[in-house]
């Protein structure tokens, strides 16, 4: 019961008029020149609203992997998946699960609810190719109410990139009028 009422709330949420035009998805795809054939992990999917369009950047020949710990949701993104190259995944809190190494990974509003922020990035290298970028949108200045307990500075956050063996290669800040402070684009430090 606990995980459908999550999922309700989170449709209505995540998906409401008011967060779409502000999170400006259309722009987020594009910054993640994403190409035709290319693989994509969605991690922390929620209702699928940026994994859909994923899908369709990544036609012909890409797949876009729907990656979230709550199973509700995951049934509710196959239920309104238009096209066959998305597949929900049932991760764990510490495992993506993912069926294959990606090209992209992307995380919105994920990072903050994580408890350990520098493992949990660490583990992206094991999913992400060698040239492959991770693209991260979250908060750092305005947090909404209710994050009290999950802040973070930039800081914290250069620390646990770094741990985790990445490297920020892109800034855009498109979204920095909006809720969210920062939207990176990270490559592996070995690249």
């Amino acid at each position: 019961m606990k995980n459908y009422l999550q999922a309700k709330l989170f449709g209505i949420v995540l998906e409401s008029k008011f967060r779409l035009k502000r999170l400006q998805v259309e722009k987020v795809v594009s910054a993640l020149n994403i190409n035709p054939g290319d693989t994509i992990a969605d991690i922390g999917a929620g209702t699928g609203l940026f994994s859909r369009q994923f899908a369709q950047a990544a036609q012909p020949g890409g797949t876009a992997y729907a990656v979230d710990t709550n199973p509700i949701l995951l049934k509710k993104i196959a239920k309104k998946k238009k096209t066959d190259n998305l597949k929900p995944v049932l991760a764990t809190d510490t495992d993506f699960n993912l069926p294959e190494p990606v090209d992209i990974m992307f995380m919105c509003d994920v990072l903050h609810h994580v408890e350990d922020k520098s493992g949990f990035l660490s583990n992206v290298s094991k999913y992400l190719k060698e040239d492959g970028i991770l693209g991260i949108i979250d908060f750092s200045e305005k947090w909404p109410p209710f994050h009290k307990s999950m802040k973070f500075t930039l800081d914290e956050y250069g620390v646990w990139i770094k741990n985790a063996g990445l490297k920020k290669v892109e800034e855009h800040d498109f979204l920095k009028d909006s809720m969210w402070s920062f939207f990176h684009i990270l490559k592996s430090g070995k690249s």
